[in-house]
């Protein structure tokens, strides 16, 4: 009877691990800056819907300009039913609910403070224009371990393109584009010029991750996620202008030809200086790739011969979302954040012997 008990409470406790772990996940980052500031949110909200990130890593509230870029592209939301030509830069929004911690409230001003936000907070340095990040970042593998402010990401500026090509469809105000311009420009310009473009193996890649202090560049991040979502950031921009002899193709070739650098059996690397992928990362990897092939199937002219090696590996990632626990347990990043997982749930499975131990004693 005891063996019994045990058994169907352990079991119990497993499934719930492997089939929320990415809920179980979130919940214990929530609970680490609530520890620490008393706050039960990773973001929080002014009254202009502009997002402040809270970690553990830092000792105040800041803002990642990524975030207001993201939330800015879901307030952007409100105003998809009056766009009647739902061009390219409209269609990018399938992952966007993958990511944590949903706004509070979405309003249609929202959406312009946040474009509005990024064409402010637009710096020009090293002879390129950047939305500056104004906080250092530690970041392991990374040269020196530490992005140190001012820094800026290819993501971010790439990415921004989209939100701005959307304020300048529902306002007509050409600052938007004019800043959107320039996004561009710093994106397909390289590193050393003081651009966001890389190249690996040959192909070019547009860096998330860029202290303009390094200059080996062959030792960047090259990250998965960054490289995806500036590519959709150009392929918008470029179909927007009508830009044919782009960067367009050149980027989506570049991650058909490198993506099997980040495959780690049925779970994935976030970069290419060996970090895997936590919870979230892995997940929106699939979602982006999910993206990348609906967007090749509809140009199947140009990408015919390469959307069955893409959909291999999201469907070789998609496995592991059955059993995410048990994947991420065995493949994830070993963060701190990764630790604190596994410590909870060896928490839940002593409890487990405690709940059995009192059930069997009331039994008998």
């Amino acid at each position: 009877m005891r063996l019994f008990v045990y058994f169907i409470l352990v079991t119990l406790v497993i499934y719930l691990f492997d089939k929320y772990a990415y809920e179980i996940d979130q919940f214990l980052s929530k609970l680490r800056v609530f520890i620490r500031y008393k706050v039960f949110n990773l973001r929080t909200f002014d009254e202009f819907g502009i997002p402040y990130s809270i970690s553990i890593r830092h000792k105040e509230k800041f803002i990642s300009p990524f975030y207001v870029v993201h939330y800015g592209l879901i307030y952007s939301r409100i105003y998809k039913d009056s766009v009647t030509d739902k061009k390219i830069h409209w269609q990018f929004d399938k992952t966007l609910d993958l990511w944590n911690e949903p706004p509070k409230s979405i309003k249609k001003e929202f959406f312009i403070y946040a474009a509005d936000w990024v064409v402010k907070n637009m710096t020009e340095l090293g002879g390129c224009y950047h939305i500056i990040y104004s906080f250092d970042w530690r970041y392991e593998g990374y040269p020196n371990g530490i992005l140190k402010a001012p820094w800026y990401s290819g993501l971010t500026d790439a990415y921004a393109i989209i939100l701005l090509l959307r304020a300048y469809d529902i306002t007509k105000d050409k600052k938007y584009l004019d800043s959107a311009k320039k996004l561009y420009e710093s994106s397909i310009t390289h590193i050393r010029d003081g651009g966001n473009l890389n190249y690996l193996k040959g192909f070019p890649w547009i860096e998330e991750y860029i202290d303009p202090r390094v200059s080996d560049y062959d030792k960047l991040s090259f990250v998965l996620n960054g490289m995806i979502y500036a590519t959709f950031g150009i392929v918008s921009y470029e179909a927007y202008l009508g830009i044919s002899s782009g960067y367009s193709d050149k980027l989506i070739e570049s991650i058909i030809a490198n993506l099997t650098s980040f495959v780690k059996g049925e779970w994935s690397y976030y970069d290419l200086i060996g970090t895997s992928a936590n919870l979230k990362y892995h997940r929106i990897h699939i979602g982006l790739l999910d993206e990348l092939v609906d967007y090749m199937k509809k140009n199947p002219s140009k990408y015919s011969n390469h959307i069955g090696n893409l959909m291999d590996i999201k469907n070789l990632w998609r496995k592991s979302l059955k059993h995410l626990g048990i994947y991420y347990v065995l493949y994830g990043e070993r963060s701190f954040a990764y630790y604190n997982f596994i410590t909870f749930f060896v928490f839940f499975l002593l409890l487990c012997f405690v709940i059995g131990g009192f059930i069997c004693g009331s039994l008998l």
